[in-house]
């Protein structure tokens, strides 16, 4: 359709069953497929129409000691 699919993940588990379906099947082309943690991602800001975020999502601010306080969203 034209569109240029990324996929991050973070589990390595993941990445090579999505590279072992890609080399091996009929799914739409993915671009690139890539280690990574949402919270640090290797791409200029801006630079995507849609993301799509699948899982638990999870917020862990720092709190004025130090310590994290995680809350699922």
């Amino acid at each position: 359709m034209g569109h240029e699919v990324h996929m991050f993940e973070l589990a390595p588990a993941a990445v090579q069953c999505a590279r072992t379906l890609q080399a091996s099947s009929d799914i739409p082309p993915i671009h690139s497929i890539d280690i990574a943690d949402a919270r640090n991602i290797d791409r200029a800001d801006e630079s995507a129409d849609l993301v799509l975020l699948m899982g638990p999502s999870i917020i862990c601010p720092k709190r004025r000691n130090g310590s994290l306080h995680c809350a699922k969203l």
